[in-house]
């Protein structure tokens, strides 16, 4: 029965937007807006999140005395990054850790060096997030007076 409801339900949902009888019609739609365009946007997007992310990997190897070549950290933050998505802890702690020191003992990084970069690429985001928070002020005496809601009566 499930397998069912999940065969019919393209067709039905196509049916009621009005795309004809065919669940592939939403398809050739679809096709027809030049969806390379928005992949070539998505990709090159994609890429430039990639590579900053690596470059915060390199600088906290430059931070902790361990520099590491670019391209280096761009082939061990593939299995960092992946490892950190893992449901086994907070927020990516532990498991990144553990997964820097395992993908950067082979590069010639001691241990120590690659538990503290993977560290440090955890923390630039809680600082991020703080610098983030400071324009919004600190106490109600830093902001405006909020403008009355209503106009008294007469």
């Amino acid at each position: 029965m499930p397998a069912a409801a999940l065969a019919i339900t393209p067709w039905l949902a196509a049916r009621r937007a009005g795309w004809g009888s065919s669940p592939w019609r939403w398809w050739l739609t679809l096709a027809q807006h030049a969806p390379w365009r928005h992949g070539a946007r998505q990709l090159i997007g994609s890429l430039a999140v990639q590579a900053a992310s690596v470059t915060t990997l390199y600088c906290a190897a430059y931070a902790v005395g361990a520099p590491l070549p670019w391209a280096t950290l761009a082939i061990a933050a593939v299995p960092v990054f992946v490892f950190a998505t893992l449901p086994v802890g907070f927020g990516g702690w532990g498991t990144r850790e553990a997964a820097a020191v395992l993908v950067l003992a082979p590069a010639g990084t001691e241990a120590s060096h690659a538990a503290a970069i993977a560290v440090l690429y955890g923390l630039y985001p809680i600082a991020q997030s703080a610098l983030a928070l400071w324009p919004m002020g600190s106490s109600a005496a830093d902001r405006p007076p909020a403008p009355p809601t209503s106009a008294p009566h007469r």
